[in-house]
């Protein structure tokens, strides 16, 4: 039978909620406490805050940098059948990130007036934006090791409980955000200290994943630190550019609006951080769904992927941006923007604004596409023509009206996005060997996927299938019965003992033949289940050993996974 989507369809639903709430660590914190600050200490407050957004969105991408690459590279390496290098990547990615958070710590608390200039140039947001910016450096170690380990946690079959840690982080940070900020009247402080203790929380619950079954844990591999940086950098340096994007509008929007100007600018870059939360989430999900899938060269799966990811995407940055279109009020009144003219001219620009994030949301998709499939130096280009299109529109537009401050983000991101399109269709011109906009490449040799249904009423058919790919193109008719037997003892096991014969369930099936060797990927959604190691009488994998030149196991994405190797000659 053809590919059935369930597997892919299941390992990227199962993974997308533990991933949105993984961005929201810091996202939704930052979202839903300005909230606060607005409502109860006002909008100058509201724009403090927006003063040391840039130096979050920085941390944010350290993060991305260090422990997503570091997540991504583990989830490549487990879906080529090298597992036994999760400890040595965990390992690398917790130094670092420990290592790097302590040295920005200690250098925005010793240098915070310097850095107040450079962010800070209205006078009546200084005193907050410095009281609060303090607190937000000290902090900078539960900002990057949090998110972090969650993503590990997640990584390593545990996505609902990285969704427990993170949505206890939000919460306790949230209800106790009211409390300093209201009864005890604690002002920015207050808000600083309630994020601290969110992250302490959300820790805390992620730590009981260690009293698990878990695979993580510290230890040597042999993964250089460059290919972790290497994979995390297309993202992080999509971060430090927005980094860079909103330090430049901020004082665009300072110099030009002052500092009525900075509370729509923080109305506008919290709708954005709705967005982002969805929107990183969803592209985020690629990367240990889309990192598996392209490590084990399963194009069939990285297009479903794609097509998943994409519908998700468009569903929710485009009701956002409808949303801001048609009632952009509501979000001033949320985050407590109530003079009269100030709303009048917020409304006006957030509704300039909004189409920004439809634009943004694919964009930042693609990028995360060219990461996951191999194409880091196209992922920064991406990242830097959005940065860089979108301040130079608005420097240059702005002496003409304020107006270009908004819409200089749409145009930015429109330009990205022809760009894109029109590199895309030129390479894919002169190098045929890749298709799609993110230039998904077809992998070496011949390939032959199928879908087996979980109660094994089409098992023969599919081992015929097998099979005959094998003989019609070429390989030896004693290596094809050696396969076909392999399979089907795998297969056996795995319906009888891990999908439990259900018929709405499904195993999908990779066979790849790679110059002189076959190839076989077996893979289900059943538990944690290691169908080589499990025969009630030893005789299947009696015979499986012996017929296989290579057998491996690995549970990725809560999926199990069997790695079958033949040479071509005996």
């Amino acid at each position: 039978m053809d590919r059935n989507p369930y597997l892919v369809n299941k390992a990227f639903r199962s993974y997308l909620l533990a991933t949105v709430m993984s961005t929201m660590a810091v996202s939704f914190g930052s979202m839903l406490g300005s909230i606060v600050v607005g409502q109860v200490l006002g909008s100058d407050a509201l724009g403090a805050v927006n003063v040391m957004m840039p130096i979050i969105q920085m941390l944010a991408a350290i993060n991305a940098l260090v422990n997503i690459g570091g997540a991504t590279v583990m989830a490549v390496c487990i879906g080529r059948g090298r597992a036994t290098e999760i400890h040595g990547i965990f390992t690398k990615c917790m130094v670092m990130s420990l290592t790097v958070s302590l040295t920005i710590a200690a250098l925005g608390v010793l240098f915070i007036d310097p850095i107040m200039d450079v962010l800070c140039t209205t006078d009546a947001l200084r005193a907050d934006a410095r009281e609060y910016g303090l607190l937000v450096f000290a902090m900078s170690p539960l900002y990057i090791l949090m998110p972090g380990l969650g993503t590990f946690v997640r990584m390593d079959n545990a996505p609902k409980l990285a969704t427990y840690g993170f949505l206890t982080s939000n919460i306790v940070n949230i209800l106790l955000a009211y409390v300093f900020m209201g009864p005890m009247d604690m002002g920015l402080p207050g808000f600083a200290l309630s994020t601290a203790i969110g992250y302490i929380a959300g820790a805390a619950v992620l730590a009981t994943h260690f009293r698990r079954d878990s695979r993580l844990g510290f230890g040597k591999g042999t993964v250089r630190t460059s290919e972790i940086l290497s994979m995390g950098s297309p993202a992080a340096f999509a971060m430090m550019l927005i980094m860079v994007n909103m330090l430049g509008m901020n004082l665009i929007v300072m110099n030009n609006m002052g500092s009525e100007g900075m509370a729509i600018r923080s109305v506008c870059l919290n709708i954005q951080m709705l967005s982002s939360i969805f929107v990183s989430g969803i592209s985020q999900t690629l990367q240990p769904v889309g990192g598996t899938l392209y490590g084990s060269e399963d194009m069939t799966g990285m297009r479903m992927v794609t097509s998943i990811a994409a519908r998700y995407q468009i569903a929710a940055s485009g009701t956002i941006m409808v949303i801001a279109l048609l009632v952009p009020q509501l979000f001033l009144t949320v985050y407590g923007v109530t003079d009269p003219s100030t709303v009048e001219e917020g409304i006006h620009c957030i509704r300039l604004f909004a189409p920004f994030i439809i634009l943004q949301a694919l964009n930042y998709m693609v990028m995360i596409l060219f990461q996951v499939f191999g194409h880091r130096p196209a992922s920064l280009a991406v990242s830097a023509i959005e940065c860089g299109a979108v301040l130079a529109f608005a420097y240059t537009l702005v002496g003409y009206s304020t107006d270009y401050i908004w819409t200089s983000f749409w145009m930015g991101e429109l330009l990205a996005s022809l760009i894109i399109v029109t590199a895309s269709l030129l390479i894919r011109h002169i190098r045929p060997e890749f298709s799609g906009l993110a230039l998904l490449k077809r992998p070496e040799g011949l390939t032959y996927d199928t879908s087996s249904n979980g109660d094994g009423s089409d098992l023969p058919t599919t081992l015929d299938s097998i099979e005959s790919f094998l003989s019609t193109n070429g390989v030896p008719d004693e290596i094809c019965v050696r396969a076909r037997l392999c399979c089907e003892e795998i297969m056996l096991n795995v319906i009888e003992h891990g999908i439990s014969g259900d018929p709405d369930r499904f195993m999908d099936v990779l066979v790849r033949i790679v110059d002189d060797r076959v190839l076989i990927t077996i893979r289900d959604d059943g538990g944690p289940f290691d169908p080589i190691a499990y025969d009630s009488d030893g005789v299947g994998l009696m015979i499986v050993k012996g017929q296989c030149s290579s057998l491996n196991y690995a549970r990725s994405v809560n999926q199990n996974n069997v790695f079958l190797g033949f040479p071509m000659t005996n």
